[in-house]
């Protein structure tokens, strides 16, 4: 009936066996989740700069688009009356008005073509002091306005000359 000295040792032995593993696997849900956490906000954050690049850019493509009509629309004015704002004049100021900067400006007598580049939307003026952020910073459009048919674009071979169909 009575326990040995032995039997009573044994028994401890085991119960502090247990309580050493349950206590060294302490705190590891806290790491999982820590873990997990962390994997998610990468996560959100990358979905966050890819779609922020990709209104940047849509963005960028429409202030070029614009540029590109204000300097023609200058250049037919500027023909017919032989008067009127320079072409490149108003594509700048276009290409202000959308958010973007004004690169560089082509107008031949009706045939523009701008390029604008645009700073990232999410960031701003913030990612030019971000060294992660070089490489995607600014974002740059080109647009033509113009007659359709040949023109130096399409001898050139800049994608302007594809075929609709």
């Amino acid at each position: 009936m009575g326990d040995s000295d032995a039997e009573r040792r044994g028994r401890a032995g085991r119960c502090r066996q247990g309580r050493d593993a349950a206590e060294s696997e302490r705190g590891s849900a806290t790491i999982w989740t820590i873990c997990i956490l962390t994997l998610i906000s990468a996560a959100a954050g990358w979905a966050l700069l890819w779609a922020s690049a990709q209104s940047t850019r849509h963005s960028a493509e429409r202030a070029a688009d614009s540029a590109a009509l204000a300097a023609a629309d200058a250049a037919l004015r500027r023909l017919a009356t032989q008067a009127g704002p320079d072409p490149c004049t108003s594509a700048a100021r276009a290409a202000r008005a959308a958010g973007a900067e004004l690169v560089s400006c082509d107008c031949l007598p009706l045939d523009c073509k701008v390029s604008v580049k645009r700073s990232l939307a999410l960031f701003g003026a913030l990612a030019g002091h971000i060294p992660a952020l070089h490489g995607l910073d600014p974002v740059q459009a080109v647009s033509r306005a113009g007659p359709v048919g040949q023109s130096e674009s399409e001898d050139a071979g800049d994608g302007y000359g594809d075929s609709w169909g």
